[in-house]
């Protein structure tokens, strides 16, 4: 039995993963069963968070009332005049005296028609909402002034790297932080004071023992060199496993301090869990004391590897965050198969991922190298973009990706000649299929497009997403040949199975275009498209198309607003082969429509966009973003608010 007295609030977590949100002044209790779980709600105000049953359902029961779902939110309230079950996202079956119903979101049921009021008053008593967003504000804020800090300067060398093990598959090494996390923490202590609800939280025991956990690490990182770095090891024959070494120089004089310092970490945690080798110039720590032995003694034999010069090619461009990975002994026993040749895997020869402080912005880089020319799927993607479907997307685009491939023709004669190779029987299926259908994919379908496509979704609208899409066309009169020829194959099977169900096509000429409607008989969904210096514009209605086409022809896409501008990796180079956007601020707000919460919406107003840039080159595949990671960890805790939130607003 859980009680809940006066001003008294509780969370319940269930064993199925659903969360109960317990009212001040409530009772219950819960049962489990094969066939779900039953709170018992004896009196007071429940929100349900209902995770997703595997079998069964999860029931609410009173003493007059039986709500029941699969996976919802929803908030149910007992007194002595009845029950209110309230619905906030999904559906819930009701079963009341005399009523039987299923309640979609922001409907009620009461078993009195007296008791009925709004959801928003059912679940306005929802604990701490206003709380929680504040000590979000609090963390965001911290989260940027850190990464307005100066970032150490760029290392053109490592004095690390010389100890590379032999068989060292992975290599990664950070700038030693002391400085930053001494000036984190002053930040920490600002905001506890100028905010209250952030005080709170961090004079709390869970902000204590962070800040516990902060200070071991600031009593070894200031006796450290200026980087630490981090190597795996395998294929030694008397060790079984990977064999982890850390790595760092010792401060001139300092080793005896140090040396004090990780013993006084030990005695505090009752042992050392890894044990360390110590020198006047370099400490070393393993998982294990064998594997630290076998470390010791094999320092520096991976020095000369290709994969050490790999990683000493980076420093020389200067390195921030480094992480290597060598790839061929990854992917060698995967590199014979026929799917490895299909994805271009068994040429792999180097991960990196690295971020880099360049003239005072945060960027973030992921290269994949091969060792020659892109094979398989990895060479799909194109060495250069011209750009120009790129201008056909709108500067206030939530979601939009482009990209500029190599010719689609000769992409699909690729692909289907390696999979002839898994599949010998792949070749006659397909010339059936283009029998029966009466085109030719690679002649009439994959020879009529062009190289580069963009794609975006501009918002949502009663039909559904407002999407867009521009693809170059070499054969713009062939393409539409060939999707009339597939619509008359589809509703020839159509019309036997269900006439209604047949794909209409339309066209019409309105302002000197040429317009074609896709549609289904049933749905309400459908495509346009019509044609713009050689590019086919297609969208979900004609009035988002002809945006696009306003932006290509002297609007303002969204490549040339300063919000992308501003995002631009300086790595980007002048013609990249594509990216991915998303307007964070967009996306979110959307979401918290369904909210009031002035927290919140200041919280949401301050993201910045994700930019993700690529280019291909001849034996390489690079990324970047100015995205921080830290900023990607905020906008996560802010999509897992922002579905909190639809519990208490």
């Amino acid at each position: 039995m859980v009680r809940t007295g006066p001003g008294d609030r509780a969370v319940l977590r269930l064993a199925d993963g659903s969360r109960v949100d317990v009212n001040e002044r409530s009772e219950l209790f819960v049962n489990a069963a094969w066939s779900g779980e039953t709170v018992h709600l004896q009196r007071g105000d429940i929100i349900v968070q209902a995770a997703k049953q595997r079998r069964g359902r999860l029931r609410v029961q009173t003493r007059d009332s039986v709500a029941s779902v699969k996976g919802t939110v929803f908030a149910v309230s007992a007194g002595f005049a009845g029950t209110v079950v309230s619905v906030v996202e999904g559906a819930v079956e009701v079963a009341q005296p005399g009523n039987e119903v299923v309640l979609s979101p922001g409907e009620q049921a009461a078993s009195s028609p007296a008791l009925m009021t709004s959801v928003q008053d059912a679940v306005s008593w929802s604990p701490d909402a206003e709380s929680y967003y504040e000590l979000l504000a609090s963390i965001s804020k911290i989260e940027k002034q850190i990464a307005e800090l100066p970032a150490p300067a760029l290392r053109t060398q490592s004095r690390l790297l010389q100890y590379l093990p032999p068989n060292a598959v992975v290599y990664g090494a950070v700038p030693n932080l002391s400085g930053t996390i001494r000036q984190a923490m002053a930040l920490a202590e600002q905001q506890s004071a100028d905010n209250p609800v952030f005080g709170q939280w961090w004079n709390s025991s869970t902000g204590q023992e962070l800040r516990k956990l902060i200070d071991r690490i600031q009593a070894v990182t200031p006796l450290l060199g200026e980087e630490i770095a981090c190597m795996f090891a395998s294929g030694a024959p008397e060790l079984s496993g990977q064999i982890p070494l850390i790595m760092s120089e010792v401060q001139p004089g300092k080793r005896t301090e140090l040396a004090n310092a990780l013993d006084a970490l030990g005695a505090e945690a009752g042992q050392f869990p890894l044990p360390y080798s110590l020198t006047d110039s370099l400490l070393v720590v393993s998982d294990s004391p064998e594997h630290l032995q076998w470390g010791i003694r094999h320092l520096g034999e991976g020095a000369s590897s290709a994969f050490a010069a790999a990683v000493a090619t980076r420093y020389e461009r200067g390195a921030g965050w480094l992480l290597g990975v060598d790839m061929e002994p990854v992917v060698a026993e995967a590199s014979g198969t026929e799917e490895a040749a299909i994805l271009g895997a068994g040429q792999l020869k180097h991960l990196f991922v690295e971020q880099r402080g360049i003239q005072g912005i945060e960027e973030n880089e992921v290269s994949l190298t091969f060792k020659g020319p892109r094979m398989g799927m990895a060479s799909w993607l194109a060495d250069a973009g011209s750009g120009g479907a790129a201008e056909y997307l709108s500067g206030d685009t939530v979601f939009a990706i482009y990209a500029s491939t190599r010719e689609p023709r000769q992409l699909f004669e690729e692909i289907t000649a390696q999979l002839a190779k898994l599949d010998p029987s792949f070749g006659s299926e397909l010339a059936q299929a283009e029998a029966k259908l009466g085109i030719s994919f690679s002649n009439d379908l994959a020879a009529a497009l062009g190289t580069e496509s963009a794609f975006s979704v501009e918002g949502l609208s009663l039909n559904g997403p407002v999407w867009t899409l521009a693809a170059l066309v070499n054969n713009p009169a062939g393409l539409d040949s060939t999707v009339r020829r597939l619509v008359d194959v589809a509703n020839a099977e159509l019309a036997a199975e269900d006439p209604a169900k047949k794909i209409i096509i339309e066209q019409e000429t309105a302002d000197g275009r040429t317009w074609t409607t896709m549609k289904s008989g049933i749905t309400p969904f459908m495509v346009t498209w019509t044609y713009d210096r050689g590019y086919l514009v297609a969208a979900s209605d004609r009035a988002a198309a002809l945006r696009s086409i306003a932006n290509r022809n002297g609007g303002l896409p969204l490549v040339w607003s300063s919000a992308f501008q501003q995002q631009l990796p300086s790595s980007a180079g002048l013609h990249p082969s594509g990216f991915a956007w998303l307007n964070t601020k967009g996306a979110l707000q959307g979401l918290a429509a369904f909210v009031q919460s002035a927290a919140l919406q200041q919280l949401i107003s301050e993201r910045d966009p994700i930019l993700v840039v690529f280019n291909g080159s001849s034996e390489q595949i690079h990324s970047a973003s100015r995205t921080r990671i830290s900023g990607l960890v905020m906008d996560a805790m802010l999509m897992q608010s922002l579905g909190q939130s639809g519990i208490s607003r």
